[in-house]
């Protein structure tokens, strides 16, 4: 992006660094579990997720659910993102968000406290880190910035309802 105003406006960079920031998302989904080895299930979760323009997209969890003590359990899997991607600039700033599929491996821990209500709490590493670039252009002194923001990781709060 910042090739465009060095070639048009002569603006040289003076700032360009990685940055990272906290978001926040409301996942809505649904769950599919079938019986797998050991007495553990099988979890395919589809869903979307709202709040941030820059994360808003559809999700598809594959988990191994596995209970261990009574009502203690483990989930181990994959969300896959797909990033629907946003994109807002003016003549002197912007940003944009990447488009794309975001891959989340990582395991929840989750308690069912009873038969229709479960907590979760999970912690998911994304493997590609590019999320969103932001350019501004200071016109007074004819410098420009960008910077590039990332997402390291995913830590998830969820509240399951069995209707």
């Amino acid at each position: 992006m910042n090739q465009h105003y060095e070639k048009f406006y002569m603006a040289p960079k003076v700032k360009e660094f990685d940055e990272i920031k906290y978001t926040y998302g409301l996942n809505i989904s649904y769950s599919w579990r079938f019986t797998f080895l050991f007495g553990s299930k099988f979890e395919i979760k589809p869903g979307i997720t709202l709040g941030d323009l820059d994360l808003m997209g559809i999700d598809l969890g594959i988990y191994i659910r596995q209970y261990f003590v009574q009502d203690f359990f483990v989930m181990l899997g994959s969300q896959f993102h797909l990033n629907m991607g946003f994109k807002e600039s003016s003549m002197y700033s912007g940003k944009s968000s990447l488009g794309g599929i975001y891959i989340f491996p990582g395991g929840s821990i989750g308690y069912r406290i009873s038969k229709k209500i479960t907590l979760l709490l999970g912690y998911y590493k994304s493997l590609k880190s590019s999320w969103r670039d932001t350019w501004a252009l200071d016109v007074m002194s004819s410098y420009s910035s960008e910077t590039y923001e990332k997402i390291k990781w995913m830590v998830k709060f969820g509240i399951e309802l069995n209707l």
